[in-house]
């Protein structure tokens, strides 16, 4: 399928901020934090950048790393 310019401009905003949130959350990593807290996280800087969740963040530790589009427990 072929995109329109303006896909195009979408996909590459996604991308950059992709690239910046994880550049953000590798720093917040660390002993006694949960895949909530990194998954709100994740979602408040997004939002922070004026842009929309595709779907929900994806903030798997441990065991649940083999739970594929494993989601934090509500």
């Amino acid at each position: 399928m072929t995109k329109s310019k303006k896909e195009i401009e979408y996909i590459r905003k996604a991308a950059t901020i992709t690239d910046q949130v994880f550049s953000y959350i590798l720093s917040h990593i660390k002993p006694g934090i949960t895949e909530a807290e990194i998954a709100e996280k994740i979602e408040r800087f997004i939002k922070n950048k004026n842009a929309e969740l595709a779907f929900p963040v994806i903030a798997a530790f441990g065991i649940n790393t083999s739970i594929v589009h494993h989601l934090k427990a509500s």
